[in-house]
């Protein structure tokens, strides 16, 4: 699986040769780490650590998971009939005596 390291490294400045350097690993790793080629989770871990990103940045663009963040709390806030599955509304009756 490609992931998003090296557009994150880009982002932070940081080379092929640096990254390496700080995971103590070579930087055919990294390179393997950037094409997809290998994927180890505690090197996955590392960098994003080094990187100062969350490892889920790695896999996924920051917009897109806002922007599914948003879609679920939306949809999370609507209350929906459990026999039809059509969305319900609810309006206060302004006929109660006061």
């Amino acid at each position: 699986m490609v992931t998003r390291l090296k557009e994150i490294m880009g982002e932070k400045g940081m080379t092929s040769v640096a990254l390496a350097k700080a995971m103590g690993v070579t930087t055919v790793t990294v390179s393997s780490m950037i094409t997809g080629k290998t994927q180890s989770l505690d090197n996955l871990e590392k960098a994003a650590n080094i990187l100062g990103v969350p490892l889920w940045r790695l896999f996924e663009d920051e917009e897109v998971v806002k922007h599914q963040l948003e879609y679920d709390a939306y949809y999370s806030s609507r209350l929906v009939c459990p026999h039809c599955g059509a969305q319900l509304r609810i309006v206060e009756d302004d006929t109660t005596p006061k």
